[in-house]
């Protein structure tokens, strides 16, 4: 079955000729020509994002005439979706593209000139894209990075090595292209977005002008959750349409690959909190040394994370992840996952940074399970109750460089080793195509 998105913006353009199914991606329409019709006439059909359903839209014809980037041939049938039901056009035209597009993906990594499964991981990762792309030439040629900013009101009672007002001081430093996150995005050509989520400072006027800085702030930091929840109802909603919206600019931008990454003071004790509360970790698994505190505030750390999720657990509703997001959270971290709910609809894969991230993803996937289709876990940080999380989630990292200072470096190491999965999907010769023979005993 060949997977199509519910959205418009993910909506590949379909050209079916009176005698086969063409599939030809080059826009976010659909257009046809009907083999029922006598002699066959073209129809243009667009995804209505209302109805789920195909609905004519012949104004549309003239902008794709002549559009022919990649294609296919398949049978004639009815088009369907991973969600179920037909997807079924004004004038009852309907077809069932009778493919498997996962199917295919694994047959033509097999078919590369290799011993199968001795790329390792690479082939699972292009596979997958390839199934969330749905094409059998995946790329990721445009990547970006949203860098989420928050102040913590939890940082008040001194489970930080640095003072609050280091969030802001940073943030400077990475509109002014200065920190790691900066230097690792230019190295490998990553668009980099600066969200001010709820960062307790007053910003210069030429900082809010800078194109790639997105003033946002829900407010000027959340509330100390050890003491009342880190944030109301409606601003927890408010920060996650924060990472939303990053999803859907990205996707008009045509970006193939977002990454997640933070910062905030004080955000270790939230993120440990958060996979305390989602993922049974227990407090002393969950909470690490963060920016590098002493045992003293090691202690008290497991303290406060103890602490909150004994004062909130009584009142614990469904969904798990909005509940504790708006106890225990922080406006950066519901962002992040805010940007995971939108990706998964958007089937717009996502880079997952570190341990901050990690607790985002945690979040978003008590809300929608389907958003773990979309991420790719970039490494294991050498905070201890990383390790921890990602084995609570099920999910393996693709390194593990002893890293731990967050702010999406992680991911940005990352991606070229998706964009490379890709290369080796698209560009790696076959056996037939190559004139190699194949093992011993294939083919009989």
């Amino acid at each position: 079955m060949l997977i199509l998105p519910r959205k418009l913006s993910r909506i590949k353009e379909h050209q079916i000729a009176a005698d086969s199914w063409k599939i030809v991606r080059t826009g976010h329409s659909c257009a046809a020509v009907s083999s029922y019709d006598s002699p066959p006439e073209k129809i243009f059909f667009r995804l209505s994002q209302s109805t789920s359903r195909l609905v004519k839209a012949g104004a549309e014809a003239s902008s794709v005439e002549g559009k022919n980037l990649e294609s296919e041939y398949l049978p004639a049938g009815l088009f369907t979706s991973h969600f179920g039901g037909y997807r079924q056009c004004e004038r009852n035209f309907i077809a069932k593209v009778k493919i498997d597009i996962s199917a295919l993906a694994f047959d033509k990594i097999n078919r590369k000139t290799k011993p199968p499964g001795s790329l390792g991981v690479l082939e699972i990762i292009a596979v997958r894209l390839a199934i969330l792309q749905e094409t059998l030439e995946p790329r990721l040629s445009k990547k970006r990075i949203c860098v989420y900013a928050g102040s913590h009101g939890v940082a008040s009672e001194a489970v930080s090595a640095y003072p609050t007002e280091v969030t802001a001081q940073m943030v400077l430093n990475f509109v002014s292209g200065g920190a790691a996150i900066n230097v690792l995005s230019r190295h490998g050509a990553i668009d980099l977005h600066i969200i001010d989520a709820g960062v307790d400072t007053d910003w210069p006027e030429s900082v809010l002008r800078m194109p790639d800085f997105y003033f946002r702030s829900v407010r000027r930091g959340t509330s100390n959750f050890y003491r009342e929840p880190a944030m109301s109802e409606a601003e927890c909603q408010q920060a996650l349409e924060i990472g939303r919206e990053q999803v859907r600019d990205a996707l008009e931008d045509g970006i193939d690959l977002l990454g997640i990454g933070e910062m905030g003071i004080g955000n270790t004790t939230a993120a440990s909190a958060l996979l305390v509360a989602l993922c049974g970790l227990k407090p002393t698994q969950a909470v690490g040394r963060g920016t590098g505190i002493d045992d003293g505030a090691l202690q008290r750390k497991v303290e406060v994370v103890a602490g909150a999720y004994e004062r909130y657990s009584p009142a614990f509703s469904e969904p798990a992840g909005l509940y504790w997001l708006q106890a225990i959270g922080g406006f950066e971290i519901a962002a992040m996952a805010g940007t995971l709910l939108e990706a998964a609809r958007a089937r717009l894969p996502v880079v997952i940074d570190g341990f901050i991230a990690t607790a985002a993803a945690a979040a978003a996937f008590s809300i929608d399970q389907d958003c773990r289709e979309v991420c790719f876990f970039s490494h294991r940080s050498s905070e201890q109750a990383h390790g921890n999380a990602l084995e609570a989630l099920k999910v393996e990292p693709l390194l593990d460089l002893k890293m731990r200072l967050g702010e999406g470096t992680g991911a940005a190491l990352a991606m070229p080793i998706l964009e490379a999965a890709t290369k080796l999907f698209c560009e790696m010769a076959t056996f037939e195509s190559a004139g190699i023979s194949g093992a011993i005993g294939e083919g009989k």
